[in-house]
């Protein structure tokens, strides 16, 4: 679903306001609806930031409006990015995505991504969560719906804050910059 649960949200929300104060640059991969930037909507600086959004499901950018939404939105597969031509980035958002693709592919994606960020928030569920093609969108199936909080920590070593809600579980990394 080009949604996400409301677990781990205000986790997100406090620890992204822990570490910024500013306006940043910020990427959100895989942003569906915009779940990310909306949820910074009532902080001004987090709000008037610059926000990319990657979104490989081109639907998606018109039903949810996703170019009024975000400063720049690619139309990508977040596995195919070039992240050196990308860019810098303050902080990157990887909500309920990893999940889509297999876990080789999702370590692979975050090893790309780190040295071109400060930090990466991770939001993915950690229980068996089986998904098919959503609103007909072959990218909604979970490739790999079994990842446990144990398995994350695991598979990505830069994880320096984390956090488990439900059948969610969040983690923030670190980046290299």
């Amino acid at each position: 679903m080009p949604k996400s649960s409301n677990s781990g949200k205000r986790w997100i929300k406090n620890t992204v306001l822990e570490i910024f104060n500013k306006p940043m640059k910020i990427l959100d991969v895989g942003c569906g609806r915009g779940t990310y930037k909306r949820l910074f909507k009532d902080v001004p600086f987090m709000y008037q930031s610059n926000w990319t959004g990657v979104e490989v499901w081109e639907p998606y950018i018109e039903l949810f409006s996703l170019k009024s939404v975000y400063n720049t939105i690619l139309n990508e597969d977040a596995r195919k990015v070039n992240w050196d031509k990308l860019g810098i980035w303050d902080l990157v958002f990887m909500g309920d995505i990893l999940e889509h693709m297999t876990k080789q592919e999702a370590q692979t994606l975050v090893d790309q991504c780190l040295p071109n960020t400060k930090y990466i928030v991770i939001s993915i569920p950690i229980v068996h969560m089986s998904q098919g093609a959503e609103h007909g969108n072959p990218y909604e199936i979970h490739v790999k719906p079994d990842w446990t909080d144990q398995e994350v920590l695991e598979s990505f070593p830069n994880i320096i804050k984390h956090h488990k809600e439900g059948k969610i579980g969040v983690y923030l990394l670190e980046g290299s910059l």
